[in-house]
Order: structure tokens, then sequence, then C-alpha cells
């Protein structure tokens, strides 16, 4: 796993459900991550903050897969 070398960059958008959405997609190769926020609510550095230790936590499981959560199917 490879964090861009891109800067993050934060914006808020219309948000009717929730405060706090972090959306994951996959398109060829890449993983693609997104985080929408209501500004009212977090501030840029906060929400920068959350994202690292998201990536913090991909880089642990990916360092050892087994690490990871075991997933149930209802």
């Amino acid at each position: 796993m490879r964090v861009s070398d891109y800067p993050l960059r934060l914006a808020s958008s219309e948000m009717t459900n929730t405060l706090f959405d972090l959306e994951v997609s996959r398109s060829l190769n890449r993983l693609n991550a997104q985080i929408k926020y209501a500004r009212a609510y977090f501030h840029d550095e906060e929400i920068d903050t959350a994202f690292r230790l998201y990536v913090r936590v991909l880089e642990f499981i990916a360092a050892d897969p087994s690490r990871g959560c075991a997933i149930s199917r209802s």
C-alpha cells in the first residue's frame, strides 16, 4: 500500500443523514477515499487526523492480513 504524493484535499458537501462519511471506491488498480463532513461540526484538522488514522489502520492490516477484521455474513 502506498499513500499518494498528492496533498489531501478536504471538502464539505451537502449531507442529509450523517455528519461524517468516509467513502472508499476502487477503479482499476487504485483505491480512492473521500471524506464528506459537515463543516459546522468538524474542523479541517480533525478530518485530516481521522484520514491519517484510517491510513494507519490500512497499513497495519496490509502488513499482516491475518490481523484484519473477520466479516460475518448473516
